[in-house]
């Protein structure tokens, strides 16, 4: 009778069962879903199958908004957030970057990314997102639109905003041939109905913000279709 021989094993390098196959370091399994896949990919079938196996991406957790585990994503792929302030064509010598290029950005073994001006929390969930994209392989152009709408969105969750409707008044032409200054005329319900900017809207929007002396708010306009 023969003695028994232990076959030598090591972990499956996708699922990590014990398996003899020391050159592909892959268990029979994964050895048939690796070489496969690619077959099974090309029909929209096996792609469907493929994203209903797929773990969804989700920000809610436990019946809450915004509670998915971003910093697990930075730390699992090697992410480093940081705040970018000084430009070099070197690596060695630094000088300081001017006020629009300071900002946000992260780097992973992909590359770096900027992200911009936000808090260092905003810029942490913006990079696990564009991070998470990417490796469900959505485009590095597509992930930083995305990315960009998310910043955007978060902001929006952090501070207290109110739209105005903003029209355009004057330009009223005399018979002396000159034309009136053009200015705002502003309006939002319940705060005033075209009011020109500079009277007792400025005081509504105030009120309405609750601000304080020394605050200060961002302004945005921009043009939109129709009316």
């Amino acid at each position: 009778m023969l003695p028994h021989i232990e076959q030598e094993t090591i972990p499956c390098r996708i699922c990590g069962k014990p398996t003899r196959m020391l050159g592909t370091k892959l268990c029979d399994g994964c050895w048939e879903v690796e070489h496969r896949l690619e077959d099974f990919l090309k029909h929209p079938a096996g792609r469907e199958r493929a994203r209903q196996l797929m773990p969804p991406l989700d920000d809610w957790k436990d019946g809450q908004p915004n509670g998915w585990d971003h910093e697990k994503v930075l730390t699992e792929n090697g992410v480093t957030v940081q705040w970018c302030d000084r430009l070099t064509s070197d690596g060695v010598t630094f000088t300081p970057a001017p006020d629009d290029l300071c900002g946000w950005s992260f780097s992973w073994r992909h590359g770096t990314i900027h992200i911009g001006r936000c808090t260092e929390e905003i810029a942490r969930k913006a990079a696990a997102l564009f991070v998470s994209l990417w490796l469900r392989g959505v485009t590095a152009s597509f992930c930083d639109k995305l990315m960009d709408g998310y910043v955007s969105f978060l902001e929006r969750q952090e501070g207290t905003s109110i739209s105005v409707l903003a029209e355009i008044g004057g330009g009223h032409k005399f018979p002396s041939g000159d034309i009136s200054n053009k200015y705002f005329l502003v309006a939002r319900e319940g705060v005033c109905n075209r009011v020109p900017l500079y009277y007792e809207a400025e005081d509504r929007i105030i009120e309405a913000l609750k601000l304080e002396c020394g605050e200060s708010i961002i302004i945005t306009f921009s043009t939109r279709r129709g009316r």
